[in-house]
């Protein structure tokens, strides 16, 4: 699902809350204007009805006879367009208006109603004045245009106001998340490289301030726990690797000796492969607590990867030719570029090992590289099992180790110091394809 930008979801948000607030105010406006034009309206009834009493009171006498067509001659112009109907109290009709069409008015004494004359609405207003009953009405369609042109009024209004609300929620977001903004670039910032940098505190004290303020005592915390880590791993590092070099050359001398016992032999030999190992996690440790720290010093030349290739196609064959794996390179006749030659032996080298491990026996390894667009691109590929989706990315994390490498000897630091030595190079390594047929590990590198 796609998400939306802060000043985009404010902007939405008060288009939204207006076009919900005019609808609102257009559902109770309507009905109030509505109930204000009937009691005006029934008001004008009332007036009309007055005026009407007023008028036939003077001819009381030959309008209760019936006389033929008196009261529709004492009618005023004004009222002469309503429709009106004039009875006695007993129900006898002495007057019905010729707009009625034939129907009988009935009501209560002071009551107005809405009823309906032909096709139209019409309210009525009931009278009864001494002797008379009055019945005064008039038309709707007015009231109903009224109603009709301020309800198209609203819905013309409402798309207007919504985009005006709309452009103006957008610059009021931006305004409000300028300085959120401004602490994202900062925090942006803050690296191995520069663990030093803050991010400003806002002039307001407000919300947003007191975030900064949390946040880079939070910063100062990490940055103090980074450099006690950074120290303790690069310090420990470099105090082991005297005793274990001074064991080491003990060892080795113990081996060279062919006074000691057979027993003792193969146990010096035991010994002496574990303080290899021992020594070449102590020299990985080193050299990531120096990528860590910020202090890995690379001393890049321009130089040709065409024999650095050739040396590690070389190794791979040896690690491999007792399982009957095939090695196959392929590159240009020369590969420019600009780097330090002995750490990318290092990231080519623990990229073979690996490939080595997991290649099956009697399977393929191949070693390629290419040169594009001021980019040098090499590949390691091997056959063997698939590397299961959630590792894929977990395989770069320092002492990884996944299911299916459990057996497999190993630290789980080499392919997160080729990634960090061909990061400090400018570069990228990848894990390109691993469909249970072929796994390949792509690292580009400038040109």
């Amino acid at each position: 699902m796609r998400s939306f930008s802060l000043k985009l979801q404010f902007a939405f948000m008060a288009a939204l809350l207006t076009v919900l607030a005019l609808v609102l105010v257009g559902a109770v406006l309507l009905p109030v204007v509505r109930l204000r034009q009937m009691q005006e309206l029934d008001a004008q009834l009332a007036e009309d009805a007055d005026e009407l009493h007023e008028l036939l009171a003077k001819h009381e006498a030959a309008v209760l006879t019936g006389a033929d067509g008196m009261v529709a001659r004492l009618l005023p112009p004004n009222l002469r367009l309503r429709y009106l109907e004039v009875e006695t109290p007993e129900g006898r009709t002495l007057h019905r208006s010729g707009n009625l069409r034939g129907m009988d008015l009935k009501g209560a004494d002071g009551v107005s109603q809405t009823l309906k004359v032909g096709e139209q609405e019409a309210r009525i207003r009931t009278a009864k004045r001494g002797h008379l009953v009055l019945h005064v009405g008039t038309r709707l369609g007015t009231l109903a245009k009224t109603q009709k042109d301020l309800a198209m009024s609203l819905l013309i209004v409402l798309p207007v106001v919504a985009l005006g609300a709309f452009g103006g929620g957008l610059l009021l977001g931006r305004k409000a998340v300028r300085p959120v903004t401004a602490l994202t670039e900062a925090a942006e910032k803050i690296s191995t490289d520069h663990p030093q940098e803050r991010l400003p505190v806002p002039p307001a004290r407000d919300e947003v301030a007191r975030l900064t303020e949390v946040l880079n005592r939070t910063f100062d915390r990490l940055q103090r726990a980074y450099a006690v880590s950074s120290r303790f791993s690069a310090d420990a590092s470099h105090q082991l690797k005297t005793p274990v070099a001074v064991m080491r050359a003990g060892l080795d001398t113990l081996h060279g000796m062919s006074v000691q016992p057979t027993e003792a032999r193969a146990e010096v030999d035991t010994l002496l492969r574990q303080s290899r190992r021992l020594t070449a996690i102590i020299d990985d440790l080193l050299l990531l607590a120096q990528v860590d720290a910020g202090r890995l010093q690379l001393e890049t030349s321009t130089l040709d990867l065409v024999p650095i290739l050739a040396r590690v196609a070389e190794d791979a064959e040896v690690l491999t030719m007792h399982r009957g794996i095939v090695v196959e390179s392929e590159w240009p006749g020369s590969l420019a570029c600009t780097a330090d030659p002995r750490r990318v032996g290092i990231i080519l080298q623990n990229l073979i090992e690996n490939a080595a491990k997991y290649t099956n026996d009697s399977g393929h390894m191949k070693i390629t590289a290419a040169s594009a667009q001021g980019q040098i691109t090499i590949r390691v590929a091997n056959t063997g099992a698939a590397i299961a989706v959630s590792d894929r990315e977990a395989i770069f994390e320092r002492f990884h180790r996944s299911e299916s490498g459990e057996n497999v000897a190993g630290h789980g630091l080499g392919l997160n110091i080729a990634r960090e030595l061909a990061r400090a190079h400018g570069g990228e390594l990848t894990l390109e394809k691993s469909d249970g047929e072929w796994t390949v590990f792509a690292l580009r590198l400038p040109g």
